[in-house]
């Protein structure tokens, strides 16, 4: 199963339109907005995979950092973006690497992990499911790389797939 670049669209501009809360009780703005069709623009056809710095983001759409990151979080939250933080052999933080999710109708509350970050939540299950197949891995390796302390390496890296 390929990523849905129209299914994502939609979502975005459903979750837009209708002013969809999130889990932390944030609406998605006109800016979040604009930064998911951005990231769509630069996603890899076929995987919805994507590693631009929230620099690089925040420039395209001439705003700052800190937005980009708030607006990732309730993109997180209505499960349409997962994404894993890269470092270098430093352990200094790189980029990100995104995989923008193409939601399914029935279920709106969708995420990988539940408000604390720690458990995987029942949609979480879905989701994860389905972002392995667009890897083209199984749930638990991708669970096992999501929380391995080699960042970088494993199935979403740049080049894989």
């Amino acid at each position: 199963m390929s990523f849905d670049r129209n299914a994502f669209a939609r979502a975005v501009w459903l979750a837009y339109t209708t002013r969809e809360l999130t889990l932390r009780g944030q609406r998605l703005t006109a800016t979040g907005y604009l930064l998911a069709r951005v990231m769509l623009r630069r996603a890899r056809k076929g995987t919805g995979q994507l590693w631009p710095s929230r620099c690089t983001l925040a420039l395209d759409l001439g705003i700052s950092e800190k937005t980009v990151t708030r607006q990732h979080a309730i993109l997180r939250d209505l499960g349409l973006l997962v994404w894993q933080t890269r470092q270098t052999r430093r352990c200094r933080k790189d980029t990100n690497l995104y995989a923008l999710l193409s939601p399914e109708p029935e279920n709106k509350e969708e995420s990988i992990c539940d408000s604390s970050g720690d458990n995987l939540s029942l949609g979480g299950r879905a989701a994860l499911a389905r972002l392995a197949q667009l890897c083209g891995g199984s749930p638990g390796d991708l669970l096992s790389w999501l929380t391995s302390d080699q960042k970088g390496e494993g199935a979403l890296a740049p080049g894989a797939g």
